[in-house]
């Protein structure tokens, strides 16, 4: 730098002001990412929804299980949507609420087990994607539970677009013992031992 170059011209301060220009952009792009707090159940407007409620009684799954959700969700992007022309990609995540729609915790996340990653892609030609594999663990605590479903998805121009779809809400039926288990904690009575 030479002594009369001013300072706010200086490298230093190009490379500066750069990172505070991508630092302002990546927290306002977090901001749009951040999934709120508490998530309301889907509107009608939306272009995107699940395409039927789950069960009201779910069953948790058990090491070994192969006891999912059911019905699997999901999620359809309806076709007379102008989005169906416009959409580049489009990808759901899917995340354990609360019965008020407040997203648990991470340590909470564990317990929703996907044989399929925790992403799913929509398929664009049929609007739609797969069925989502989703099994609960036993060790979860609540009661009462549903799920979100985060939308990401990508238009021609580039621009990304974040829309956040809620369950029903759905109870999870008591932890129950098996018919084995159960009779070999029934007592021994009248046990010949001649």
């Amino acid at each position: 730098m030479s002594e009369g170059e001013p300072l706010e011209h200086s490298p230093l301060s190009v490379v500066l002001q750069w990172i505070d220009d991508m630092w302002s952009q990546e927290i306002e792009n977090s901001s749009r990412r951040n999934e709120s707090s508490i998530i309301k159940p889907e509107t009608s407007i939306e272009p995107f929804k699940l395409l039927q409620p789950l069960k009201i009684k779910q069953r948790k799954s058990y090491e070994g299980d192969s006891r999912f959700l059911l019905p699997k969700p999901v999620i359809v992007l309806d076709r007379s949507s102008p989005l169906t022309e416009d959409l580049v990609r489009c990808t759901v995540t899917v995340k354990l609420l609360d019965e008020t729609g407040t997203v648990l915790d991470s340590d909470e996340q564990k317990h929703l087990v996907s044989p399929n990653g925790e992403e799913v892609v929509l398929y664009i030609p049929h609007c739609r994607t797969p069925p989502i594999s989703l099994k609960l663990s036993r060790k979860i605590d609540f009661e009462k539970l549903c799920l979100g479903f985060f939308v990401e998805y990508v238009n021609k121009e580039g621009e990304v677009n974040y829309v956040c779809l809620r369950s029903n809400t759905f109870d999870l039926v008591r932890d129950r013992v098996s018919r084995r288990k159960q009779a070999s904690l029934e007592p021994i009575e009248n046990v010949n031992m001649t």
